[in-house]
C-alpha cells in the first residue's frame, strides 16, 4: 500500500486563494452517490467473493531480500514487484526471474522510483526527480527514455490505459494553479484541464503526496483524489466528469478541509476521510477508507448497487485469523492481490484470490 506523508506550511490567514477541484472541462453529469458506513463491518470468507485462491511465497537468494512491498502488478504469467527503490520480476509461482532495471546515476538509471506501471508489454519507471520515464522489456533490456516537463510542483504522473498519453496531475500547493491535469505523449502536451473555482486559505495548509491516482477497468479510465469524494471518468477526447460519489457524512472533505486547517495543532486526519482505490472488477469496485487513523475496507457491488464495509478471511473460521487486505488488482482486472507478511527474515508471500464474475 502506498505510504502518505503530511507537510504543513503557515502562511498568513486569508492571504492566498486556494484554487479547488473544479475543471473548466469537466463534464456535469449526474451521479449515484453511495453512503460510506463505518459503524457496522462484515466478516466474509473471500470465498464469497473469490472462485480460486492461492498463496504465492516470493523465492529469493540473499541479494534480493524482500522487506517492505510497495507495489504489486500481476501481469498473466508475471508479478512485478517494487521493493524499495528495485523492480523485481517473479513467475506465478513465486520463483525470482530477474530485476527490471536499477538505481544509480545513469542515463538508464534512476534515483528515485516516483511510479511503476505496465503498458504494451513493457516496464515504465517514473523518476520524478529526474524528470523523465525509464521503459524496459521484460527481459530487462533498456528500450527508450521519455523526458517529461521539468516542473517542480507535480507528484503523480499517470498512464492512461488504451491510450499512449499520460495525465499529469497538479495539486494545488500555492494557491495560484490554473492547471489541474495535463495530458501529454511523447510529442508534447495534448490537453489540460483546469482549476475554475476558489475558496480563501486558512492559516495553515496542508500538503500531501499522492493525492491522487489514475486505475482503470478495461481501456476506461477513472481519477479519485485522496479526500475527494467523486470518481471521476476520464474520456478520451480528455475531458473529464463524474462517475459516482461517497458520501462520508459530516466527514466528508469539504474544499476548505482539504487543504486547509484552523490551527497548527489541528490534526487533519481527525476530521476527513482519506480513500484509495485498489482496483475495479467485472462485479466490484474496491478501496479502502481511514478515519480516525483506523482503516476499513469496502467493496461496490456494481450489479446490485450495494456497498459494503468488510474483513475478507481465508477460511470459514475467521476468529483466530488475521483478515486478508486487500491491495492491488491485476491488470486484466480479475485477480485480487494481498500481502502476508514476513516473519523472521523470509519474505513476504502473495495472496492471489481469482474474482467470481
Amino acid at each position: 500500500m502506498k505510504r502518505y506523508k503530511l507537510f504543513v506550511q503557515m502562511i498568513c490567514a486569508g492571504a492566498l486563494a486556494l484554487a479547488a477541484s473544479g475543471c473548466s472541462r469537466m463534464k456535469e453529469t449526474p451521479v449515484r452517490s453511495y453512503t460510506v458506513d463505518f459503524s457496522s463491518v462484515e466478516k466474509i470468507p473471500l470465498t464469497e467473493i473469490a472462485s480460486d485462491i492461492r498463496t504465492v511465497r516470493l523465492e529469493t537468494d540473499d541479494d534480493i531480500l524482500i522487506s517492505y512491498i510497495r507495489q504489486v502488478i500481476d501481469v498473466g504469467e508475471r508479478l512485478l514487484v517494487r521493493h524499495g527503490e528495485r523492480c523485481s520480476l517473479f513467475d506465478k509461482t513465486g520463483k525470482y526471474l530477474r530485476d527490471i532495471g536499477g538505481k544509480g546515476q545513469g542515463p538508464r538509471e534512476w534515483v528515485n522510483i516516483s511510479g511503476l506501471f505496465v503498458r504494451d508489454d513493457a516496464v515504465f519507471v517514473f523518476d520524478e526527480s529526474s524528470h523523465k520515464i525509464l521503459v524496459f522489456d521484460f527481459d530487462g533490456l533498456f528500450v527508450r527514455e521519455i523526458r517529461m516537463p521539468e516542473k517542480d510542483d507535480y507528484y503523480e504522473l499517470m498512464p492512461l490505459h488504451g491510450d499512449d498519453a499520460c495525465m499529469l496531475f497538479t495539486p494545488n500547493r500555492s494557491g495560484r494553479e490554473k492547471t489541474k491535469f495535463t495530458f501529454l505523449d511523447e510529442t508534447g502536451e495534448k490537453a489540460t484541464v483546469s482549476y475554475d473555482r476558489e475558496y480563501k486559505a486558512k492559516f495553515v495548509q496542508a500538503f500531501y503526496i499522492y493525492e491522487g491516482a489514475v486505475f482503470h477497468y478495461g481501456d476506461r479510465n477513472y481519477f479519485k483524489e485522496m479526500f475527494s469524494d467523486t470518481i471521476f471518468a476520464v474520456h478520451e477526447d480528455y475531458t473529464v466528469s463524474p462517475r459516482l460519489a461517497l458520501d462520508f457524512g459530516k466527514y466528508g472533505a469539504s474544499l476548505e478541509k482539504r487543504h486547509g486547517l484552523e490551527t497548527p495543532q489541528e490534526n487533519v486526519f481527525e476530521n476527513m476521510v482519506r480513500t484509495s482505490i485498489t482496483g475495479e472488477s467485472a462485479s466490484y469496485l474496491f478501496f479502502n477508507a481511514t478515519l480516525h487513523r483506523e482503516t476499513s475496507y469496502f467493496y461496490l457491488d456494481k450489479q446490485r448497487h450495494t456497498l459494503h464495509n468488510v474483513s475478507f478471511y481465508l477460511t470459514e473460521e475467521p476468529a483466530s485469523e488475521k483478515p486478508f487486505t486487500p491491495g492491488y488488482i491485476s491488470e486484466d482486472n480479475r485477480r485480487l492481490i494481498g500481502v502476508m507478511e514476513a516473519e523472521d527474515d523470509e519474505n513476504p508471500s502473495l495472496i492471489v484470490a481469482t474474482l467470481k464474475q
